[in-house]
């Protein structure tokens, strides 16, 4: 029987490396040096993580996964599902994403609510919370 890593492919996502959704110092790191820590721990793909932090043009992006073997697969997308305000927004970031993605022939766009709890009351009328591990 074949071993796991000839019968599947496994890929990572800048955010194992700490990269967070919105531009700040977890951006600081070089993509390049993740893309080849990447390869050195055996992955083949990534996933493309917060748009910004890899390059958004795909002339400058497809290059530096090809010559490492490394393939894009996906790109999540976090939006306000409970803000109608935030529908044109929404709407654009999926757009931008989804035309990066499709230029790299990545087949998965993936939408979640974003996590940010900024300003959110509770019922109990906390503002924050503290979930336990």
């Amino acid at each position: 029987m074949k071993r796991a890593s000839e019968r599947l492919l496994f890929a990572s996502a800048p955010d194992s490396w700490g990269v967070l959704d919105y531009p700040g110092p977890s951006w600081e790191q070089s993509y390049e040096k993740m893309l080849d820590e990447m390869v050195e721990a055996g992955y083949t793909g990534s996933e493309l993580g917060p748009y910004g932090f890899f390059p958004t043009d795909p002339k400058v992006l497809q290059p530096q996964l090809e010559k490492r073997g490394l393939k894009l697969l996906a790109s999540f997308v976090p939006v306000k599902l409970g803000d109608p305000a935030a529908g044109p927004a929404v709407l654009e970031q999926i757009r931008k994403v989804g035309k990066l993605l499709a230029s790299l022939k990545a087949p998965f766009l993936v939408m979640a609510d974003d996590s940010q709890l900024s300003g959110m009351v509770f019922p109990d009328g906390l503002t924050t919370r503290v979930v336990p591990p």
